[in-house]
């Protein structure tokens, strides 16, 4: 080839460019931004609305549905969905991946401008926000505290110093705070000193509005200067605060400290967070979009040492959950799978090639490549993530694919006595079309793996470029770098005895193979047979497999979502909670336990979460074994929905459609109730709507309250306060300003019967108790009021035990038809369970494309159409080996095995392609076709055997997943060895007998051409003889 012959002249060349690729991955390998995942852009749109005290059927009604019509009437929207919680609206915009999501958000945050003018007055501005997984939590801090700094201080520490301080780090995107109360002024009502003096609690507030402020009062302006004015008529303490008049009965001044308790407090506890069991304040911090993971943990953590070093008397931050140190030992068991990889692989080509000289040449392409391909990648803005280095750990293994193909047969001609210059041009001339065409092959796979559709279209992206880039800068050492360094390096061919004995196996092998290879052919329908019945075996294999979305990965980190019944108060679940990490951490496979009470999507205080972070890796079993103890452990708690899992969410989530919310829960119930019962596999069995949720029904007397001309809005004023508590104004305390809240004391508010004590003014200007005014009856309602696609909506979730995640899917969906009315509910795939099928379907379409793509760019590279027919019955001879070797190892057929197979597409056709290239030109030196196929089997046997082992071999540490990360990656690898196992045992008989039962097809069909225009032209002779002698 031309650029060999360029090579070999210009070694400088050579040399210089190889060195710029070494230097500039070493520079990108230490600049790139290192996460877990790739950072992927998701197509969604969050709208958030907060109504305090309204009840989810009115924030239903009159804030979601609202909000829900106009948003429904933007373009390109997937699927909608929404969550009613007391006092908060929650709407979920998913929009199609076609759609730019910048213009999809402003097109959203137009729609509800246009409806905020249709809300209530109550209502808060929705806030409208893109969905991005970097808000997720990175770290969690939690601030210890011994009881020796007061409360007030500690609040004050935290949100003051810690926060602020943490948010100046590099990187950081935001902190929140779980289990903080802020400091707040508490204004306890007397609800008999409010009745005795006939005071309402729009009077109090009025008063603190009026009287407790600080305002502008214009400005003096003189002929040199100009003075602003400020009336400064706050109150500089809590306890003068009491002095404010807050009105005036029978000439004598009600000061707030006649009817009301003023305390320097906290906000509400609505929420908790603890540490080991112990009460704590969690520091959540998030990061910014495209941030270092490792290094923002880095400089946190010097932050928080510095913290540590000036925090009060008996606090100290303890980092107790870093995403970092799971990504830098998954990343650095990546780094050592491809050490062992390269030791491996280099083992391999010193049994193969015999000398050092020659394992050198070879193994030395590896770090070229992925050097060179780090420059690449860091230059696309691409960052070392699972699915960039899980392409470089199993491109190990294949960039020596094409170097071992040319180095095989420059050995090949080198034994036969020609220089290492000759040899090196002539041996890599001869390969040079395989090369490029196993290469173009592999390539070709990777085109609609790059381009795939779908969410995974974008996470494999960079999957797909990283391989891609390898194995091209790969092709181009072994055209260029390789033939250079075979004719400076190789030398004389000089045979040592160790030589001689390791070419001892190869020989025997391949006179083995060689008798082998001519039964095959002489007894053709037997091998085709055989093959057929293996394929068959392996597509019933994918029966017993079982499938699921992504493997589960252990991170040494597990989760208990925790959900009680709707009536029960924070305390019970606090109490509850706790009782369960007493029992977690007696456990010593725990190492210690973190969480928050009050944690759900609406601020829900039934709802809890434990995150369990378990020892080391090598001192305990498999989280999962670890997970179903526990799971046993906790069912002691009968009242409790529990959730548990390696991340959080449900292996299963299916959504029910119905027509109201009471008739979806008891569908619900009936379905939950059927698969507790009958489990068959399914455990954490949950719903996300109860109808237990107490509620105080309140009837007004309508035709009482209009001959009284009550305002209605003054008696809910007046109700929210009492019951629920209000703002009515702000405290200055060092230049920071606190809430000043009004609520009723706890002895008022005690008893739903209390609600009818709530006092209203009419507008005569008399004060009224409720009662007569009100009824009151006590009820249920729905804790949540789902919607999706705007109809009513219910979530079951379940995770697996034993099946697999599809398998479950078929059981729930079983019991749903058993309960459901057909037409009245639908059920739909939701959360892993959408996208699993969804990602099933395009990776279907991507491993169509594949195979097309692959029989196109063969046919291009051999112009025929013929011969890539016969290269691609290699295909169906990997399905026994892939599919055998996941069953064997346990595994489901997931996305990762399921990218492995299409991989294998690309790969197991170039032993193929080695093959029938060298029987044609074979055939071209006027051979005939049996005698090259017995010829160029032997001959290309130990280069099919070397590249396959090779990339078996390369595979391998990534398959015994022995690293932390490693069940993620670990199906990709195990199909591919199995697939390449099996497909090229098989390619060694196989092929042969399909290219002479093909060559032998086509000769035929040319021969009964040939007849058919040889008789057509005699045909025509004689009609036209005939038509002579008529003329005469």
């Amino acid at each position: 080839m031309k650029i060999t012959d360029i090579s070999l002249r210009r070694p400088v060349t050579v040399l210089i460019i190889t060195i710029a690729l070494v230097v500039f991955g070493i520079y990108s390998y230490l600049n790139m931004g290192v996460e877990r995942m790739p950072n992927v852009e998701f197509p969604i749109v969050v709208v958030r609305t907060t109504m305090e005290g309204a009840s989810p059927a009115i924030i239903d009604n009159d804030v979601t549905d609202i909000l829900e019509a106009r948003i429904n009437t933007i373009e390109g929207i997937k699927s909608l969905s929404s969550s009613s919680y007391e006092g908060r609206s929650v709407i979920v915009v998913e929009f199609e991946l076609g759609r730019d999501i910048d213009n999809a958000a402003a097109d959203v945050r137009g729609k509800v401008s246009m409806a905020s003018g249709s809300l209530p007055d109550d209502c808060k501005d929705p806030q409208v926000d893109k969905y991005d997984p970097s808000d997720r939590p990175i770290m969690n801090i939690a601030v210890r505290n011994d009881g020796r700094t007061d409360l007030k201080t500690l609040a004050r520490y935290v949100d003051k110093t810690v926060t602020e301080r943490i948010q100046t780090v590099k990187g950081v995107g935001g902190v929140q705070l779980a289990g903080f109360r802020d400091r707040e002024i508490r204004v306890w009502l007397n609800t008999d000193s409010l009745e005795s003096y006939g005071i309402t609690t729009k009077e109090i507030k009025n008063a603190i509005y009026n009287k407790h402020v600080e305002l502008p009062a214009g400005r003096v302006e003189t002929g040199n200067k100009e003075y602003g004015i400020r009336l400064n008529g706050e109150y500089e303490s809590v306890a003068e605060l009491g002095y404010l008049p807050v009105a005036s009965r029978n000439g004598a001044v009600i000061r707030l400290r006649d009817v009301a308790r003023i305390e320097d407090g906290f906000e509400d506890k609505r929420s908790s967070s603890m540490y080991e069991g112990n009460p704590t304040i969690m520091v959540q911090i998030r990061k910014q979009k495209g941030a270092n993971e490792v290094l923002l943990s880095r400089l946190v953590r010097q932050r928080i040492e510095e913290l540590n070093n000036n925090a009060p008397v008996g606090t100290k931050l303890v980092v107790v959950q870093d995403n970092a140190k799971f990504i830098l030992k998954s990343m650095n068991g990546v780094f050592w799978d491809i050490i062992v990889s390269v030791c491996l692989t280099a083992l391999i080509m010193f049994v193969f090639l015999r000398t050092l000289r020659a394992t050198f040449i070879a193994v030395i392409t590896i770090p070229v490549c992925l050097l060179g391909s780090l420059s690449v990648l860091y230059w696309m803005g691409i960052t070392i993530n699972n699915m960039s280095m899980m392409g470089l750990s199993l491109a190990v293994g294949m960039v020596v694919d094409a170097t071992t193909v040319v180095m095989e047969n420059i050995t090949r001609h080198r034994d036969m006595g020609k220089s290492p210059y000759k040899a090196s041009a002539e041996g890599t001339g001869e390969v040079a079309f395989a090369v490029i065409a196993g290469a173009a092959t592999t390539l070709a796979v990777f085109v609609p793996v790059a381009f795939m559709g779908g969410m995974m279209g974008r996470f494999f992206n960079s999957f797909g470029v990283t391989v891609s880039t390898t194995i091209a800068i790969s092709l181009l050492i072994s055209i260029t770098l390789t033939p250079f360094l075979c004719s400076r390096i190789l030398g004389r061919q000089k045979v040592t005895p160790l030589q001689i004995k390791m070419e001892r196996p190869f020989i025997w092998l391949e006179g083995k193979y060689r008798s082998t290879l001519e039964y095959s052919v002489s007894h053709r329908k037997v091998v085709m047979i055989s093959a057929l019945a293996l394929f068959i075996i392996g597509m019933g294999l994918t029966k017993i497999l079982g499938s699921e979305f992504f493997p589960s990965e252990d991170q040494g980190r597990l989760t208990v979502r925790i959900e009680l019944p709707a009536d029960s108060s924070l305390e019970t679940t606090e109490r509850v909670t706790k009782d369960m990490v007493k029992m977690i951490q007696k456990d010593p496979r725990v190492a210690y336990t973190y969480g928050v009470a009050g944690s759900g999507s609406g601020q829900e205080v039934y709802k809890a979460t434990i995150n369990i972070e378990l020892i080391g890796r090598t001192k305990r079993p498999k989280a999962s074994i670890i997970m179903k103890a526990l799971r046993e452990k906790l069912s002691a708690f009968k009242d409790a929905d529990l959730k548990m899992g390696t991340w959080g969410g449900s292996d299963i989530t299916l959504v029910i459609q119905g027509p109201t919310s009471e008739a979806l829960a008891e569908l619900g119930d009936m379905i939950k109730k059927d698969l507790a019962e009958n489990a068959r596999g399914l455990v954490d069995i949950t719903t996300d709507l109860q109808m237990n949720k107490p509620r105080i029904n309140l009837s007004l007397n309508r035709a009482l309250a209009d001959d009284l001309n009550i305002n209605i809005r003054d008696l809910s004023d007046e109700l929210l306060t009492w019951f629920g508590g209000d703002n009515s104004g702000s405290f200055n305390s060092d230049g920071y300003r606190y809430d000043i809240r009004l609520r009723a004391e706890g002895s008022g508010r005690d008893n739903p019967a209390k609600v009818l004590n709530t006092l209203v003014t009419t507008m005569s200007g008399q004060t009224i108790r409720a009662e007569g005014l009100v009824t009151s009856s006590l009820g249920m309602a729905p804790n949540v009021i789902n919607r999706y696609n705007r109809q009513r909506s219910l979530e079951i979730g379940a995770n697996v035990e034993g099946i697999s995640p599809g398998e479950g899917i078929a059981i729930m969906e079983e019991v749903f038809r058993k309960y459901a009315e057909v037409g009245t509910f639908t059920m739909l795939p939701s959360g892993d369970s959408e996208d699993m099928k969804e990602s099933f379907r395009y990776m279907m379409i991507a491993l169509t494309f594949a195979i097309l793509l692959v029989y196109m760019v063969m046919a291009i590279q051999f112009e025929s159409f013929l011969h890539p027919f016969t290269v691609m019955f290699s295909l169906p001879l990997m399905t026994v080996g892939s599919f055998g070797l996941l069953a064997l190892a346990n595994l489901r057929l997931s996305v990762m095995s399921f990218m492995g197979i299409i991989l294998l597409v690309g790969v197991v056709v170039n032993n193929a392609i080695l093959l029938v290239d060298f029987i044609n030109q074979l055939r071209a030196s006027g051979m005939d076709k049996v005698s090259a196929v017995l010829k160029a089997g032997p001959l290309r046997l130990r280069a099919i055997l070397m590249t396959t082992t090779s990339t078996m071999i390369g595979s391998l540490p990534v398959a015994l997943a022995l690293s932390e990360g490693g069940e993620f990656r670990q199906p990709m690898s195990v199909a591919v060895i199995g697939g390449l196992f099996t497909s090229t045992l098989l390619t060694l008989l196989v092929i042969p007998v399909v290219y002479l039962i093909f060559d032998d097809a086509a000769d035929k069909l040319k021969r009964r051409i040939a007849r058919y225009r040889a008789y057509s032209r005699l045909k025509e002779q004689k009609s036209n003889l005939g038509g002579c002698v008529n003329e005469k």
